[in-house]
């Protein structure tokens, strides 16, 4: 084996070196990449192991693009690749069952390798392949019965028991004489393994880089959101290696024979929708345009609302208004290249159009309805994001505002979905549209014989000392009249801000009007009422009077059994007396 690699190696040496001094400028640039890194940032952990990163890097990317490499190699490129796969993740994994399960797999990864790079008997190759088997049953059985293992990461546990199913099949077509298949399907799932292991690091490693980049981008809306832009890209990145998975697993089991076989025939499966024909490759290229125009209308808007708009000094309900206009007419231009890649042209517009109208005339009027109002709210701004609105009795502050409904938040933090329709259509109390000023009016009530100046001099002091009340429009205290208990005043003072006048700011005038009349003696007075009694009988007189007379009680008394009348009270003349 030694011998046939040491000609490989020098029939081709001039790739041989390209590899070594890739890998050697790769780990240099790694290495001094260390220097500036965040605490945080995952392009730590490559900085930290330099070489075993250029290696893996250039060994994978040889893998792909370098067809065919020379014979043997591709087992020695596995081999490296795994084994910086398992130094790489050392440090990766939190948990140290899922970096056991990991250095279990590699191991078997490493003995197939191993006997792919020599050759060996038949005899002793399928002793091998029998005992690797039932080491994989061994593995994945045990492996798969930890309870831990089933609440933490059940996608490796239906993993594990997939592979023993498979392992066990390998074993049974051994045992009944089919070495052919047992071998094949023994290489088919090791080298799956070897691919989810490969795939999942460049996966990492992507991400990473991707993440160490945008920290260095010297745009402030980048470096300033990087988890923003990594989360809107992650989709993508994920969808190219979930496919480039695919292609190696259809060449592993052989259903292709190259990579780029795979991936040809992948793409140009579809089915006919008239005259065109619809292929993976078209619904691929029509997805990442669609969701490249939705990349670019989170830029443009995320550069509008941090950098351009506030420039300009834009209030934010108008930034917010601009930015979503601009979100719809990209999404708008995004759909139409959509279709076009697809292949529909004018005529199938036009069609899909008049589809659109029928389903308008049925059903669709309040939709559409909605949207138009949706559009008239972006463009006249009648109500705009961060308004305060009143909705039936209640204030609310719009939160979103979409093309089908206005999203507004109470004040108890409950959120109303609010169809635009009805803002359109319907009267509408905007507290804030043209600015947040607002008058609030506090109501007060002393005493009769009060001092009226003095009372109306200390209004106007505690509104002079509250730094929230405006000059202008100067505070005003009025005596308004006289009330059943009281000298009724009211306080007018102007605040800048509407949501200050919910409560709080109400709250601390009052204390404040309450403390200073404590001070000057002056008092609020609770309702009273007065009795008056005009008139009463002789008994009733002298009762009120404190006064009692005997005779008169024991006429009374007689007076009430003539009449058939029982005494009050029900008690007899010997009681009464």
């Amino acid at each position: 084996f030694i011998y046939r690699q040491g000609e490989h190696a020098f029939e081709n040496r001039w790739l041989l070196f390209l590899i070594v001094v890739i890998s050697f400028l790769l780990g240099i640039l790694i290495y001094r990449s260390g220097r500036t890194l965040g605490e945080e940032e995952k392009w730590a952990l490559f900085a930290r192991h330099p070489t075993v990163t250029a290696i893996f890097i250039c060994l994978a990317f040889f893998e792909f693009f370098v067809e065919p490499l020379p014979p043997g190699w591709e087992a020695v490129f596995q081999f490296a690749i795994v084994v910086a796969v398992v130094v790489l993740s050392r440090e990766t994994f939190e948990d140290s069952w899922k970096l056991q399960v990991l250095l279990r797999l590699a191991g078997l990864i490493l003995v197939v390798s191993l006997f792919r790079m020599v050759i060996i008997p038949r005899p002793l190759q399928r002793i091998a392949v029998f005992l690797i088997a039932a080491t994989g049953i061994t593995f994945c059985f045990l492996e798969s019965c930890h309870k831990e293992y089933k609440k933490e990461s059940p996608f490796m546990v239906l993993a594990l028991r997939l592979g023993m199913v498979i392992l066990s099949v390998v074993l049974l077509a051994e045992i009944l004489g089919y070495a052919n298949f047992s071998l094949y399907m023994l290489n088919a799932i090791l080298l799956t393994g070897f691919s989810v292991l490969e795939i999942w690091m460049l996966y990492f490693l992507s991400k990473s880089f991707l993440e160490y980049v945008l920290h260095r981008i010297p745009i402030s809306i980048f470096h300033d959101n990087v988890e923003i832009v990594l989360s809107r890209l992650s989709p993508l990145i994920t969808t190219l290696f979930v496919g480039l998975f695919v292609v190696m697993g259809l060449v592993i089991w052989q259903v292709y024979t190259t990579e780029e076989e795979a991936l040809q025939h992948l793409l140009s499966l579809g089915f006919m929708v008239g005259n065109v024909n619809v292929t993976v490759g078209l619904i691929l290229s029509a997805a990442i345009v669609l969701y490249g125009s939705f990349l670019v209308s989170w830029s443009i808007q995320a550069i509008l609302l941090q950098e351009a708009l506030p420039r300009r000094k834009i209030s934010r309900g108008v930034q917010l208004s601009i930015a979503r206009l601009v979100h719809y007419g990209i999404i708008l231009i995004g759909f139409l290249i959509t279709l076009r890649t697809l292949g529909f042209g004018l005529t199938n517009l036009t069609i899909i159009g008049g589809a659109l109208g029928v389903g308008i005339g049925f059903g669709l009027q309040a939709i559409v309805n909605n949207f138009a109002s949706g559009l008239i709210l972006l463009f006249e701004r009648p109500i705009k994001i961060g308004d305060t609105i009143q909705v039936n009795e209640d204030m609310a502050v719009v939160t979103r505002l979409g093309l089908r409904s206005t999203v507004v938040q109470t004040l108890d933090n409950a959120e109303i979905v609010i169809p635009n329709s009805d803002l359109v259509t319907h009267q509408v109390t905007n507290w804030t549209l043209g600015n947040r000023l607002v008058r609030v009016r506090i109501p007060v009530g002393v005493a009769y014989g009060s001092d009226i100046e003095k009372v109306t001099q200390i209004l106007m002091a505690c509104a002079e000392e509250n730094p929230k009340v405006l000059k202008r429009p100067a505070p005003r205290a009025l005596f308004l009249g006289f009330g059943d208990s009281s000298l009724n005043f009211e306080l007018r003072v102007w605040i800048s801000e509407f949501m200050d006048s919910t409560g709080e700011f109400q709250s601390g005038m009052n204390r404040t009007i309450n403390e200073k009349f404590s001070e000057a003696g002056i008092e609020i007075p609770f309702p009273q009422t007065d009795l008056h009694v005009r008139s009463v009988d002789d008994a009733a007189a002298h009762a009120l009077k404190g006064e009692f007379r005997v005779g008169a009680a024991r006429e009374d008394v007689a007076s009430k059994e003539a009449g058939n009348v029982p005494p009050v009270g029900g008690g007899t003349e010997q009681e009464d007396s």
